[in-house]
């Protein structure tokens, strides 16, 4: 989904929305202290009766540009946080990217849909060295699919713990 175009922001609305905000040092977090928040601890600021993710209206104000169908990322990671000089435009990718290497995505068997551990992965290996399984037996002993047991004999997916 496309993020809509911030409206104008008028001097009271900027105003208003600074009031919210709990500054601290140039470097510290500065936290949304308004009362709206998403699910995922974004905060939200009410903009002729619509809300909108508080993070996009603090890069709009200090860039003096709308964020247009990017994203407004956090290198800080926190949610709450709408310091400018911890915001940076990018897409998903740039996100996805940036939480990956920052560790912030769950793999392995810390993801939430796992369906094998370590020890399955080992297990799998050793019953597929000896010849007498075939992937799609092994795939209907672990409750995966063939190419699940292809990638992990065959070593082409980690697995991290």
């Amino acid at each position: 989904m496309k993020p809509r175009p911030l409206p104008p922001l008028e001097f009271d609305v900027i105003w208003r929305f600074w009031m919210y905000v709990n500054r601290k040092g140039p470097n510290e977090c500065w936290i949304w202290a308004g009362s709206d928040f998403d699910k995922g601890g974004y905060g939200r600021f009410k903009i002729d009766k619509e809300r909108w993710l508080v993070h996009r209206v603090a890069y709009a104000i200090q860039f003096q540009r709308d964020p247009g169908e990017l994203l407004v990322c956090h290198t800080c990671d926190n949610p709450p946080c709408v310091n400018p000089d911890h915001l940076f435009l990018g897409t998903h990718t740039d996100n996805n990217q940036d939480a990956s290497y920052k560790g912030h995505t769950a793999v392995g068997v810390k993801h939430p849909s796992h369906k094998l551990t370590w020890n399955d992965v080992c297990e799998m290996r050793r019953l597929w060295a000896t010849g007498l399984y075939t992937q799609e037996r092994l795939g209907r002993l672990f409750g995966v699919v063939q190419g699940t047991v292809s990638a992990v004999v065959l070593h082409r997916q980690r697995q991290r713990e």
